[in-house]
């Protein structure tokens, strides 16, 4: 697409032209002193949550905004063996790391069937996990991974007190036509779910989150001042202590009670050859089956579950009108990065 600044207003949202939203955005992520090749890293993932309906979209450019970490080294491959290898990020943006991580896990798993990496030592999780995810799975491998962060914002249930991260998992599974891709936090809402509400200034919903006091809040001010609950209570617990596992414990990143270091955020990747078990032929048989028998199973198989299908049509319908809509607060704060 060529930019078109185009830009109408409508009630409390900009309809913008997704070419001009894309060079603002690659534009404002410069501000913050990236390249051009990480710019464009960076705007792709921002675009793909955008252009789905995530909250991990471009309302992270807004306080604190993406800034670069001032005591960055150089991207480091630490214990690798054929299957197996620990990314040092080198304090970099956790999105340029994901992408050389994917790199090396795609080519392992095609090589051998399978790959296991963790990745540390990046600045935060790097959100929007369904993005890397589906990168494998569009190259024929099975995705499973987490991201941890050590910036705390989700309590226990029956605490107060900020031990995890908003813990994402993801999966993708290739299939004979778009791969089935699921990206969710393990809290009730994300970090970013309770930013986009705080500046478009409505209330959270009930039951995820609770202030300084351990009592239940829909006020995101509050939220952010106190903690994120889990969602799903005690099973979401343990899937987010799943994450502190996996990515911290095992991994080498940062997790609660853990050695003292300020920043190390960290993700943990599973990938899988399909063909690793069976034939290629067999596992895209047994899958499209289980897709027709979830289609049929629906009142409306229009509406079928099937994780990322719901995204992958809103992106393609966003995408076909050259048009997305944008919070006017939202996009005013962007602009004010490159103006």
């Amino acid at each position: 697409l060529r930019p078109h600044q185009l830009c109408f207003k409508t009630l409390l949202h900009l309809k913008i032209s997704i070419s001009t939203l894309y060079t603002t955005v690659t534009t404002a992520i410069k501000t913050f002193g990236y390249t051009d090749s990480e710019a464009a890293m960076i705007a792709d993932v921002l675009l793909y949550s955008e252009l789905r309906g995530k909250d991990q979209g471009v309302i992270k450019l807004i306080n604190p905004g993406i800034p670069k970490h001032e005591n960055q080294t150089e991207i480091a491959w630490c214990k690798p063996n054929n299957t197996s290898t620990q990314v040092d990020g080198g304090l970099h943006h956790p999105v340029i790391v994901m992408h050389k991580a994917v790199e090396l896990c795609a080519a392992q798993a095609q090589q051998i069937g399978m790959s296991m990496t963790s990745v540390i030592n990046t600045t935060s999780s790097s959100g929007c996990l369904g993005f890397f995810a589906e990168k494998l799975a569009r190259e024929g491998l099975v995705a499973i991974m987490v991201a941890s962060s050590t910036t705390p914002m989700v309590t226990v249930p029956g605490g107060k007190q900020k031990l995890f991260g908003t813990n994402p998992i993801a999966y993708a599974f290739p299939t004979q036509e778009n791969p089935i891709v699921a990206d969710f936090a393990t809290s009730a809402i994300s970090l970013f779910g309770v930013r986009q509400a705080h500046l478009m200034d409505k209330a959270l919903p009930e039951n995820v989150a609770v202030n300084r006091d351990g009592e239940a809040t829909c006020n995101p001010e509050e939220a952010m001042d106190g903690a994120l609950l889990t969602f799903g209570q005690h099973k979401g617990a343990l899937l987010s202590l799943l994450v502190e596992l996996l990515a911290g414990c095992l991994g080498g990143a940062g997790f609660p009670g853990g050695p003292k270091k300020s920043v190390n955020s960290g993700h943990f990747m599973i990938t899988i050859k399909p063909d690793i078990y069976m034939e290629a032929d067999h596992y895209f048989r047994g899958i499209t089956s289980l897709i027709d028998t979830l289609k049929h199973a629906s009142v409306d198989e229009k509406n079928a579950f099937i994780p990322g299908r719901r995204g992958s049509v809103r992106q393609q319908e966003v995408v076909a009108s050259g048009f997305i809509h944008i919070d006017d607060n939202l996009w005013e704060k962007i602009q004010t990065l490159v103006a």
